[in-house]
């Protein structure tokens, strides 16, 4: 499949060249090329919980991205290679991260196929996060509509998968997403997403629908989304019936340093019977974690509430600092608490642990200058009591991180 989209790649440069040199010298440069590298410090320290059991990693990973534009008048085509390499497992790989044709006849249609990034609303079931060294993409068709006030878009995409082993199960992911401008500066955002995926040799077919609505602008100051979300569908022999809902508003000062003050909550459904024929946990495909569950990647966005307070400043140009305050609790007790990657970390079937999983405190500075961005971060999370009925021992755990990017395009 990669030499066929390379193949295809030659094939668009050399037959479009000619017309790309020939463009108007007054308009755009018909050519553009992108440069994106970030190094990025990680060190994990006590992430079970046990000071008597050492498990502290740390390491350096980075990640180049070298990207070349062609424009024409209605079409362009974008070629993006992704070298990425983490220390701490000495992963290193060379990858087509992005490689599509896109055709915009009109300022009303708009459709893109090949190797690209999804991003939805506001995230949370479909996104491309630029946190992880290595990336996600996808192979898609995606074609767009939009007025003054609407834009749709349909999609149909595969689910690309980088350091895979050739039996793991292909997924797809198909959708209609719409955006519906009510007034100047808020919006409702609908959609509906399919995701499927099928186990070699195995009749474990999943197929789960998401629906979604979301409702977010601004009011002067204040800043807000709600969104709602279920899940239905199959997923082997079993239904899928979950849900969440994410709650997110804030306040910025009109003083010198922009302070926000922020709350934020989030519930995502768990299961309090794991031995029906029906899955409650929810799942949140492949949409971004961070904003909703803190940092650390210690808990993700299945069976959990989370309350969240933060507090955001800039005390000067091109800086901008925020704590944040994260208090942790199983939606279900007889559900497992699961990690970012939706993995089980802790569980109690009988639900005799409680709930109280625990308190994370983050703080990140950011400053960015011309092509330069510096981000920075210390982050400790406090367990709480049904992890230390778990296993007896909750000390806290401690993250601490520093990344810089140099991203610039030059034509």
């Amino acid at each position: 499949m990669r030499r066929v989209l390379i193949f295809i790649l030659l094939f668009v440069i050399i037959f479009t060249t000619p017309c790309v040199l020939h463009a108007d010298e007054e308009k755009n440069s018909p050519v553009e090329f992108k440069v994106d590298f970030r190094s990025r410090y990680e060190s994990k320290i006590n992430f079970n919980f046990n000071r008597n059991k050492n498990d502290d990693t740390s390491y350096i990973g980075y990640s180049w991205k070298l990207g070349t534009l062609f424009r024409q008048k209605h079409t362009s085509e974008y070629i993006e290679l992704h070298y990425s390499k983490k220390g701490v497992n000495r992963m290193d790989s060379i990858e087509l991260s992005q490689a599509y044709l896109n055709y915009n006849p009109t300022k009303s249609f708009n459709a893109r196929i090949g190797r690209q990034e999804l991003n939805f609303g506001g995230k949370i079931m479909i996104a491309s996060p630029p946190w992880s060294n290595i990336g996600r993409s996808y192979d898609a068709l995606k074609l767009g509509l939009r007025n003054k006030n609407f834009k749709a878009k349909v999609f149909g995409a595969r689910v690309t998968k980088y350091h895979s082993d050739p039996d793991d199960p292909q997924e797809y992911v198909y959708g209609l997403f719409t955006n519906t401008r009510i007034s100047k500066l808020n919006s409702i955002d609908a959609y509906l997403f399919h995701r499927t995926k099928e186990e070699k040799g195995e009749s474990k077919y999943q197929g789960v629908y998401a629906g979604g609505l979301r409702y977010h602008g601004k009011s002067n100051n204040f800043d807000y989304s709600l969104e709602g979300i279920t899940q239905f569908g199959k997923v082997g022999s079993k239904d899928q019936r979950s849900y969440g809902y994410f709650i997110n508003c804030g306040y910025r000062f009109p003083v010198k340093w922009k302070p926000r003050l922020g709350i934020q909550y989030n519930y995502a459904s768990g299961d309090g019977n794991p031995y029906d024929d029906t899955i409650k946990t929810f799942d949140t495909f492949y949409g971004k974690k961070h904003p909703f569950c803190g940092y650390m990647d210690i808990v993700g966005m299945r069976n959990i509430k989370n309350t969240r307070l933060s507090l955001g400043f800039s005390p000067f140009r091109y800086f901008r600092g925020e704590i944040d305050y994260n208090f942790f609790t199983l939606a279900n007790s007889r559900d497992a608490l699961y990690n970012l990657p939706g993995n089980k970390i802790f569980e109690d079937p009988t639900g005799a642990w409680g709930n109280d999983i625990g308190r994370e405190i983050d703080f990140t500075a950011r400053y960015i200058t011309g092509d330069f961005t510096l981000l920075s971060g210390c982050s400790k999370f406090y367990p709480g009591s049904a992890i230390k009925k778990i296993q007896g021992q909750a000390d806290p755990a401690s993250w601490v991180f520093t990344s810089l990017q140099y991203k610039f395009d030059f034509k």
